[in-house]
């Protein structure tokens, strides 16, 4: 089946998975809000907390926030996710996990449906963005072992999938490849594969392998939900 079709039936199974208010699912292990993961949360997090409830309220910022929140590195691309994303603030969330296992947790935020807006980690310190899922043509999913996957569909025949290790350090490995669609005047797609930001060569019958090696890992979900049931996440209400 042609790769970008798979994409596509995906991501239109993510954007009509049922609609439900922050917490209305108790048959899910993951809907106890602990207050100790609530402080685990701020504690580790309470910057991208702040900025993240305040988007899913009003899906914009005043002056005066767009002041305050100018020096952290995220504070642009947490916007737009929240912009593209369309927040809604009666489902949005987060959830604890180490998916390193160094120990100390990253963050998920997430609707309660298990659509992922962003995961942040840590970094001698600091809170460092892993990736943004952001638009409807773009969504992300976890597994088990803390592997975060990208997969993207653009228009015409062109995809894209980002797979990305948080190392015990909290620097990241990650492994970008798909296909382009073609420049003007270029008959044939550009195939790319990316690995930690620098080019490899590429072409169409190695990023179709690839993809083949990833797939199952991608697209072996029925709903986005099956992120929080998997993980067995537990689910705060970011209200």
């Amino acid at each position: 089946m042609n790769r970008g079709r798979i994409v596509g039936i995906l991501l239109l199974a993510l954007l009509t998975a049922g609609v439900c208010a922050c917490g209305d699912r108790p048959d899910r292990p993951g809907n106890m809000s602990e207050e100790s993961t609530q402080e685990t949360a701020e504690a580790g997090y309470g910057a991208v907390l702040s900025l993240y409830k305040e988007l899913s309220e009003n899906n914009s910022i005043d002056a005066g926030t767009l002041s305050r929140r100018s020096e952290e590195a995220f504070f642009s691309d947490l916007y737009s996710v929240s912009v593209n994303m369309d927040v809604n603030p009666s489902r949005a969330g987060y959830a604890l996990r180490d998916l390193n296992g160094d120990g100390t947790d990253e963050i998920l935020l997430l609707e309660e449906d298990g659509i992922l807006f962003a995961v942040f980690t840590r970094r001698s310190g600091q809170v460092v963005a892993v990736d943004y899922f952001s638009g409807s043509n773009n969504r992300g999913f976890i597994d088990e072992d803390g592997t975060i996957y990208k997969a993207s569909l653009s228009k015409g025949e062109s995809w894209g999938v980002k797979v990305t290790r948080i190392l015990k350090d909290g620097d990241l490995d990650f492994l970008e490849f798909g296909i382009r669609d073609p420049d003007p005047g270029v008959v044939e797609p550009n195939a790319y594969i990316y690995r930690n930001g620098q080019e490899e060569s590429a072409d169409e019958a190695t990023v179709n392998a690839m993809y083949e090696q990833y797939a199952g890992h991608i697209f072996n979900r029925s709903s986005p939900a099956d992120l929080i049931e998997m993980l067995n996440l537990e689910f705060v209400c970011v209200e």
